[in-house]
């Protein structure tokens, strides 16, 4: 829900994705920019700022908490098996 630092928190969270990572914050800012990237840009993982810059921060913020909204629903339902639900 950033408005002045929203582009430089997106830089990063590029700079530090890392799926491979054995730290969860690495991790879920590749999840983070993953799972937005697909949404606006239709593709995997956008790691160009100036492309992310492009992107009114109204649309950016609304397709994060969609995701966030459905992130939060699912994981609510994985019980003790959210662990191999959150690494899939």
């Amino acid at each position: 829900m950033a408005q002045k630092t929203l582009y430089q928190i997106i830089a990063f969270f590029i700079n530090n994705a890392n799926y491979e990572s054995d730290n969860a914050h690495s991790i879920a800012n590749y999840c983070v920019i993953r799972d937005i990237s697909k949404l606006i840009f239709k593709i995997e993982f956008e790691k160009d700022i100036t492309k992310w810059e492009k992107i009114d921060k109204k649309k950016i913020n609304e397709t994060a908490l969609k995701i966030l909204s459905a992130n939060t629903e699912t994981l609510g339902k994985q019980g003790k098996e959210v662990e191999k639900y959150i690494k899939k």
